[in-house]
């Protein structure tokens, strides 16, 4: 009779036990306020730059392109061996993507290009910033540019540069960053 009595005791005793855990697994826990803020934080409602890019084309030309997740209105300014494109309300969410892209021993007339965001312009009343992609020139050039539909829902601002004729770069470094 003895062992019965031990065994009832270490039932009685576990039982309570085991309800509680059943129990705390069927109620989910309630997500932390930090966790819903981040999860809103990694949802942008607006279109973000992922990448920052450039590629020989067919014909002797060479593109520079920007990976977006939708599409934006484009504006285009030049100034002297310098343009710049502007990219309404487009984040950019990762540093890596405002590095510069040197391209100074590539054939095409871009020296470097930069994607960065823009300073917010005081006197309009938006609150969303935009983005801007600077590129400057080794010779004048005229590039078109345009946004195409790519794949799995990415838009690309492509921006065309025609063949130049110019040859290799000479040997040394190549020019500082202004």
């Amino acid at each position: 009779m003895e062992p019965m009595r031990v065994l009832s005791f270490l039932v009685a005793a576990a039982f309570p036990l085991l309800l509680s855990s059943v129990a705390s697994a069927q109620t989910p826990a309630a997500p932390a306020p930090r966790a819903a803020k981040k999860e809103k934080e990694k949802k942008p409602e607006g279109p973000v730059a992922n990448l920052l890019g450039f590629e020989a084309i067919p014909g002797g030309g060479s593109r520079l392109y920007v990976e977006l997740t939708k599409g934006t209105t484009v504006t285009q300014h030049e100034t002297a061996g310098q343009i710049v494109f502007v990219l309404e309300g487009v984040q950019i969410r990762t540093g890596n993507t405002e590095n510069s892209l040197e391209l100074y021993y590539h054939n095409t007339p871009v020296l470097r290009a930069k994607l960065r965001r823009a300073k917010p312009d005081r006197k309009a009343k938006k609150k969303e910033r935009d983005a801007e992609l600077t590129i400057e020139l080794k010779t004048n050039s005229k590039p078109t540019h345009r946004l195409v539909d790519g794949q799995k829902g990415v838009v690309r601002l492509e921006i065309d540069f025609p063949e130049e004729s110019r040859e290799a770069p000479p040997g040394g470094t190549p020019p500082k960053k202004s």
